[in-house]
C-alpha cells in the first residue's frame, strides 16, 4: 500500500520504513492514514489537498515535470491525492496498461484503472456549482438536470460549499434548466429515505423525531432530496439534540418551539447542572454556526431554572428527556415555581408516569425522600419500607436532577410530625393518639408537610400502647418515657389490657428502636398514688388494703405512662370473679364458691373483678367459716364479716369440730371480737332456729318458741342466710330435750333445766326429742325442775 514510503525522499520506494512492512500493518496503517485525512482536512492548519481547486505535481520527485490545476469535489478524492500526491500526464493515460515518459507516475492512474476494471465507472451523480456570465451574484446548484438556487452565502457554508469551485455559465443556458426548490439547511438523502438531516456550519445533523422537528421550529422550511455526492460534503455531525450552545460563549438554551410570531425560541439554562437534569448526563449541545446562532437568537425565553415544569393547567417533573406528572401534593414537595414550556417541548418529553416523593441517582446507592423543597437522605431500608406506600417507587434519576434539589436531614425514624399530629410510618399512616405522643415521640420525629403525609393511606390498625414484632411473640408496654417493657407473662398481659385494649403489629425494625426497660409489674404508681392494675384500668390503693394485699414497692412511672389506664374503683379486700370470692388478708388471698360462705364474710357484695389479679401475686387458700388463730389457741366462727370467739362446747355445737378452718390472725378481724353465746338464732325475717351441733331445728310452733325465748325476752341475734344455709336442716325441737344420758331437759330462757321427776315431765313437759350432746353442753344450767 505504501503505508510510510514517501516518494520524495532519496531512494524512492526504498525508503520504506520497515518497521511498518508486513500485509496486515501496511493495510492497516494506509486506512488509518485515509481515515485520518477525511476527519481533519476541513480544519483551518490542514496544508494538503482539500476541497476544490488544487495545483498537483505530475511526478512529485520532479517538480520540472510540471502540474495542473485538479477540481476535487469529494472528501474520498482529496484524501486520495494526499496520500499519493501527483496525478499522471497525459503520456500514462495514452498507455494505462503500460509506461509513459520521464515525467510520468502511475499511482493514481493504476487506482482508476484497477477500480474501473474490478468495479465498473467511478462517474456518479455529482454536482457543480454554477454562476452566470451576466454580472448577476446568484448561483446555482445544479443536478439531476436540475437547479436550485442558493440563496446567500450563509446557505453555502452551511453546507460546507464555500471552498468549492464556481463554474461559470451563460445566463440563457441556466435559465434553460428547470428549476428546484431553492436549497434550504434541510435535506433528504433520496426520495426513499425519509430522514431528515439538518445543515449548519459544513455539518450535517440527523433530525431525530416529528417532535425534534417541531421543537426547532423546521415546519415550513423546504426539504430537498439531493445526490449522494452532495449529501456527503458536509461531515456527519450526528444527532441533533434539544441543547444548543452558544458559539460565542458557555451558555447552553433549550430549543422551545415557535412563538406567536413564528420564531423559534431559545430558552437559557440557568447552569450545565440544570440541562444535565433535563437531558442527562450524557446529553451533548449542539454548537451551530454564528450564522445561525444569531438567526434564532432573537427570541429569547425565561430562564429554566429548575425541572418543574407546567402546561395547559398541569404541572410535571423533567428528568432525561422525560416528564413526570407531577400532582398538587407532589407539586408542594419539589422546590421551585414550575414554569411553562411549549407544547413543542411537552410533545417531545416522554410520558414517564406520575412522579415521586422517592428519588435515586442511577451512579449512587442513597435514596432520598423529596418534602418541603429538599432531599433527606433516608437512613437504611427498613426506613425506606416505612416511608414507601403501596404502589409508590423509588425513582430512578439522574445526579445532576438530584443535585439541584437542595439538602435536608437526614431521615433515621418512623414518627412524621404533621401540624401538631403525631403519626407512625410503616408504609401507610397510623395516627399516633395523643395519650401516645410521648411513647413515640421519644424514639424521634420527623417534621413533614400535610402534603407529604396526605399521600399515604390510613391504616385500619388503631395504634396502642402495646406492640409486637412480626414473627416474634414478645409484647411490650411501651411507656411514656419511648421504653419497651416486657410483659413477661400471659396473666400480666390480660391484666394491662392488652388483649381488650388491642396490640399493635410492627415490623422489627421499628420496635428495635426502642431501648428497653424493666418489665411491667401491675402494682404502680405514679409518684403520688398507688394502683392496682386490671383489666386495663387502675385501682388506687390505699395503705389498708395495701397492708391487706401484703403489697410493698410499686414500679414508679413518673413519665404519665399511667394517665392512659382509666381510673376504677378503689382496691378492695374482697372481690368475685364469676362464682368464685375472694377475701384478701395478710397477704393471702382466701377463696370460697360457696355463695353461703361468701355470705357468712358479707363478700357477696364485691366487685367484679379479674381473679388474676390475686392469682398473679398471691397464693390462695379456702375460706372457711370457722377460723383459727395464727397467734393463740382460739378458734371463731365468722357471720357477715363479724368474728365471734368460741367456747370448746359452742364450737361443737356449731359442729367446727373437724370442719374446714383457715388460719389467720386475730388482728384482721374488721371489728371487736365477741365471744358467741347463742343457741337461738334468727333470720332476717324474723324466723327462729336452734342449732344443734352444725344443724339447724326449726319452732313447730310459737309455744315451743316462746319457751325457749322466755316469750321473746330472750336476747337472740340475727345470722345471715348464708350461717343458716351451712346448717342443715335437722327437723323441729320441742321443750324438753334429751341427750345421751337418761336426763331430761327443759329449754328455757337460753339455758337447760334438768327434770327431776318423771310425774313433772308428764305433767308438764313431755313430749321431748332427742338432740345431741354438743347441744346439751352449749346450754347453760339452770336450777333443776
Amino acid at each position: 500500500m505504501g503505508a510510510h514510503c514517501p516518494d520524495s525522499g532519496p531512494g524512492g520506494a526504498a525508503n520504506c520504513d520497515p518497521n511498518y512492512a508486513g500485509f496486515s500493518i501496511q493495510i492497516s496503517e494506509s486506512a488509518a492514514l485515509l481515515r485520518y485525512y477525511l476527519d481533519n482536512m476541513t480544519q483551518p492548519w490542514w496544508a494538503y489537498k482539500k476541497l476544490g481547486n488544487n495545483d498537483i505535481l505530475y511526478q512529485n520527485s520532479k517538480p520540472e515535470c510540471g502540474s495542473s490545476i485538479v477540481s476535487i469535489t469529494t472528501k474520498a478524492t482529496a484524501a486520495l491525492y494526499t496520500y499519493t500526491p501527483y496525478q499522471p500526464n497525459q503520456a500514462a493515460l495514452n498507455n494505462l496498461y503500460g509506461l509513459g515518459d520521464s515525467c510520468s507516475a502511475y499511482g493514481n492512474r493504476n487506482f482508476w484503472r484497477i477500480f474501473n476494471d474490478w468495479f465498473g465507472p467511478t462517474l456518479t451523480d455529482g454536482f457543480t456549482i454554477a454562476l452566470t456570465d451576466d454580472g448577476s451574484n446568484a448561483q446555482y446548484l445544479l443536478f439531476g438536470g436540475l437547479k436550485q438556487s442558493i440563496p446567500d452565502p450563509e446557505t453555502k457554508i452551511a453546507w460546507g460549499l464555500q471552498d468549492y469551485p464556481l463554474t461559470t455559465m451563460s445566463a440563457s443556458y441556466l435559465a434553460s434548466i428547470p428549476s428546484g426548490p431553492t436549497l434550504d439547511r434541510l435535506t433528504r438523502l433520496n426520495t426513499s429515505d425519509l430522514t431528515v438531516f439538518f445543515m449548519d456550519g459544513g455539518k450535517r445533523y440527523r433530525v431525530m423525531s416529528q417532535q425534534m422537528f417541531n421543537a426547532w421550529n423546521f415546519g415550513g422550511r423546504p426539504i430537498t432530496s439531493v445526490p449522494p455526492s452532495l449529501f456527503y460534503v458536509p461531515s456527519d455531525g450526528g444527532e441533533l439534540t434539544y441543547t444548543v450552545k452558544n458559539p460565542a460563549n458557555s451558555n447552553l438554551y433549550m430549543v422551545d418551539g415557535a412563538n406567536g410570531s413564528s420564531q423559534t425560541v431559545l430558552r437559557p439554562f440557568q447552569s450545565d447542572t440544570v440541562q444535565k437534569a433535563w437531558e442527562g448526563e450524557s446529553s451533548r449541545a449542539i454548537e451551530p454556526s454564528t450564522d445561525f446562532f444569531n438567526q434564532i437568537d432573537n427570541a429569547i425565553g425565561t430562564t429554566l431554572i429548575s425541572t418543574k415544569i407546567a402546561n395547559s393547567g398541569a404541572e410535571y417533573q423533567v428528568v432525561d428527556g422525560s416528564r413526570m406528572s407531577q400532582p398538587a401534593p407532589f407539586s408542594a414537595l419539589y422546590p421551585g415555581v414550575a414554569q411553562s414550556v411549549s407544547q413543542s417541548t411537552m410533545s417531545r418529553l416522554a410520558d414517564r408516569g406520575i412522579v415521586s416523593h422517592l428519588v435515586r441517582s442511577v451512579t449512587e446507592n442513597t435514596v432520598y425522600l423529596i418534602d418541603n423543597n429538599s432531599k433527606r437522605a433516608v437512613a437504611n431500608p427498613s426506613v425506606l419500607a416505612a416511608w414507601q406506600y403501596p404502589g409508590s417507587n423509588v425513582e430512578l434519576v439522574n445526579s445532576s436532577y438530584v443535585s439541584l434539589i437542595p439538602n435536608g436531614t437526614a431521615l433515621t425514624t418512623y414518627v412524621a410530625d404533621s401540624g401538631g399530629q403525631l403519626y407512625l410510618m410503616n408504609g401507610k399512616r397510623y395516627v399516633i393518639p395523643s395519650t401516645l405522643n410521648n411513647a413515640y415521640a421519644a424514639i424521634t420525629t420527623s417534621a413533614i408537610t400535610t402534603s407529604l403525609i396526605s399521600l399515604y393511606p390510613n391504616s385500619s390498625a388503631s395504634l396502642t400502647g402495646f406492640v409486637r414484632a412480626l414473627n416474634d411473640p414478645k409484647l411490650y408496654l411501651l411507656d411514656n418515657s419511648g421504653q419497651k417493657r416486657h410483659i413477661d407473662r400471659g396473666d400480666k398481659a390480660v391484666l394491662m389490657g392488652a388483649y381488650t385494649t388491642g396490640v399493635t403489629l410492627l415490623p422489627s425494625s421499628i420496635v428495635d428502636i426502642f431501648p428497653v426497660a424493666a418489665s411491667p409489674e401491675t402494682f404502680v404508681s405514679d409518684g403520688t398514688n398507688e394502683y392496682v392494675i386490671e383489666d386495663g384500668s387502675k385501682h388506687p390503693v390505699d395503705v389498708l388494703v395495701k397492708a391487706d394485699w401484703g403489697l410493698s414497692s410499686a414500679q414508679v412511672y413518673s413519665d404519665g405512662t399511667l394517665s392512659r389506664f382509666p381510673t376504677a374503683a378503689s382496691l378492695t379486700s374482697k372481690i368475685r370473679d364469676g362464682s368464685s370470692y375472694y377475701l384478701v388478708k395478710g397477704g393471702r388471698a382466701f377463696l370460697t364458691v360457696d355463695i353461703n360462705i361468701a355470705g357468712t364474710w358479707a363478700i357477696t357484695d364485691a366487685p367484679q373483678m379479674n381473679s388474676a389479679v390475686i392469682t398473679s401475686r398471691l397464693y390462695y387458700y379456702m375460706l372457711t367459716r370457722f377460723v383459727r388463730s395464727t397467734t393463740d389457741s382460739r378458734t371463731f366462727i365468722i357471720d357477715n364479716g363479724n368474728w365471734y370467739a368460741l367456747s370448746n362446747t359452742q364450737l361443737a355445737n356449731l359442729g367446727g369440730f373437724g370442719a374446714p378452718t383457715m388460719g389467720l390472725e386475730p388482728a384482721n378481724a374488721p371489728n371487736v371480737i365477741t365471744d358467741w353465746t347463742a343457741i337461738v338464732v334468727k333470720d332476717s325475717v324474723g324466723k327462729h332456729y336452734v342449732i344443734d351441733s352444725g344443724t339447724k331445728r326449726s319452732f313447730a310452733n310459737s309455744i315451743i318458741q316462746n319457751h325457749w325465748t322466755s316469750n321473746g325476752s330472750l336476747s337472740v341475734p340475727t345470722v345471715t342466710n348464708g350461717f343458716l344455709n351451712l346448717l342443715p336442716n335437722n327437723g323441729t325441737v320441742e321443750r324438753a330435750i334429751k341427750g345421751s344420758t337418761p336426763s331430761v331437759y327443759s329449754a328455757e330462757n337460753g339455758m337447760k333445766r334438768h327434770i327431776l321427776y318423771p310425774n313433772t315431765y308428764i305433767a308438764n313437759y313431755a313430749p321431748y326429742c332427742i338432740v345431741s350432746d354438743a347441744l346439751i353442753n352449749a346450754l347453760p344450767t339452770g336450777s333443776p325442775i
